[in-house]
């Protein structure tokens, strides 16, 4: 700032100097009564070093010396801002950019091992993705080939197969319906007819663990007999022996479908009494649907759940989508993260250092009041006050970067900008990282499995 030149009339011999203001004069000026008395402790100090070199009047400026310890604070608290800021704002963006490269590497390691087996509990064989892929089209060219042939035992309707897995909690339901509101039984409350109870749990528990398992082992039995035959080989490979497995499991099914629903009917026509014909009816109708109709459609499900090539090629599908799914995934979010990084990246070359530089410099530029407080009190200056500089930022020939935030007040100390260049070295190595994986992701060859094909 630019300080007018004040004459002190009561200057007499050098070593009688005094002030050009005093204190009451300056505080009347705005500068306070501290600033004042730290002000006049460098004035006489460069004063009296002038006066004993014979400095002329006009010339006694500040020295380097005095000028050092006088912007001392002043450049302390500027590196103080330019360490604060760095550490509030650069580390955590710098930190996240690094955590998201991270994330990247990881992804792309991750597809590139690709070490995820498909395999399906038809076979129980491990298939690479590329093995599993080629099965799945060796499979899709014989469906069609026996398809042309009139060999159709390879597709079922969908719903058949959601039967097979619904059926036996729908039947669970109805049993637990069936005694709760025919047989009087209370669900709730167990101990008031501990019997009746008891035969609700048991019987969900045969359902469930025991006539599923033989509905299931049966259905699968005929199913395997089935595509032998069809396939020309019944008799050779043993279809007679899947259909003499199925009649075993079909006859002990046959055994608990009897004994429950002949039970639920004596129980529910004990339970319902002298109730009329029409209840009656219902309630055998209820109990044959729940005992007998749902684990006949579920058998039945099972038993013409297409061929064992329709289920390893829909098996693989499935899985293939999922890996398919997740490679896609991957991809997208590197892409994602990698984006991230380069939009932070801008953001602190363009933004946040720049802005961190020139609250340095504003911090460190308060000194210029206070060396415009000292040449006032100093008196008689002959020369205009230092015009304020800005920042110095070079580059030698090695590349590195230097530089500091200082001022025009000579003998002065500046900020060593080295703190911010480190962390401008950590972005252009982060940004190098960038660059070689979003080069990674672009040279990935396309997933072997292309498109979702799930039947």
């Amino acid at each position: 700032m630019s300080m007018p030149n004040v004459t002190n009339p009561r200057t007499g011999p050098e070593e009688d100097w005094e002030p050009a203001l005093t204190s009451r004069e300056a505080v009347t000026l705005g500068i306070p009564k501290s600033e004042y008395e730290q002000a006049t402790l460098f004035a006489r100090t460069a004063v009296e070093e002038h006066q004993l070199l014979g400095t002329p009047r006009e010339q006694w400026e500040p020295t380097p010396i005095v000028n050092d310890k006088l912007a001392g604070p002043f450049i302390a608290d500027g590196g103080q801002e330019l360490k604060d800021r760095l550490e509030r704002e650069a580390d955590p963006a710098l930190d996240q950019s690094q955590g998201l490269v991270e994330n990247v590497k990881a992804n792309l390691d991750a597809i590139a091992e690709a070490a995820q087996p498909i395999s399906t509990p038809e076979s129980g064989v491990s298939y690479s993705v590329a093995e599993a892929v080629a099965l799945v089209g060796q499979h899709d060219q014989t469906i069609r080939r026996d398809g042309a042939s009139g060999k159709h035992h390879h597709r079922v309707p969908v719903w058949f197969k959601r039967l097979a897995t619904l059926a036996p909690w729908l039947e669970a339901v109805g049993f637990l319906t069936f005694v709760t509101y025919y047989l009087n039984v209370p669900l709730l409350e167990p101990w008031q007819d501990w019997l009746g109870w008891s035969f609700a749990v048991v019987v969900v528990v045969v359902i469930i663990l025991g006539q599923t398992s033989l509905v299931r082992n049966a259905g699968k039995s005929h199913n395997h007999a089935r595509e032998i035959y069809r396939n020309g080989h019944g008799h050779r490979i043993g279809g007679e022996r899947e259909f003499t497995t199925r009649n075993r499991y079909l006859a002990g099914t046959s055994l608990t479908v009897v004994v429950i629903t002949g039970g639920m009917i004596w129980r529910g026509t004990a339970a319902l009494g002298n109730a009329s014909f029409g209840t009656t009816a219902v309630m055998v109708f209820a109990a044959t649907v729940t005992g007998l109709l749902l684990p006949t459609l579920a058998y039945l499900a099972v038993a013409l759940d297409g061929s064992m090539i329709s289920r390893e090629r829909d098996g693989l599908a499935a899985q293939l989508d999922v890996d398919l799914a997740d490679y896609l995934d991957r991809v997208s979010d590197s892409r994602r993260d990698l984006g991230g990084v380069a939009e932070t990246g801008d953001t602190l070359k363009h933004k946040t250092f720049p802005d961190i530089c020139q609250s340095t410099q504003e911090t460190v530029d308060i000194v210029y009041e206070f060396y415009g407080t000292v040449r006032l009190l100093i008196g008689g200056l002959k020369a205009d006050p230092p015009i304020r500089t800005t920042r110095t930022i070079s580059t030698d020939a090695g590349g590195k970067i230097s530089g500091s935030i200082g001022t025009s007040i000579p003998g002065a100390g500046s900020v060593n900008l080295d703190p911010l260049f480190d962390r401008q070295h950590r972005l252009d190595d982060i940004e190098a990282q960038r660059a070689d994986l979003l080069n990674r992701i672009d040279a990935l060859k396309p997933h072997p499995w292309g498109t979702s094909r799930t039947v």
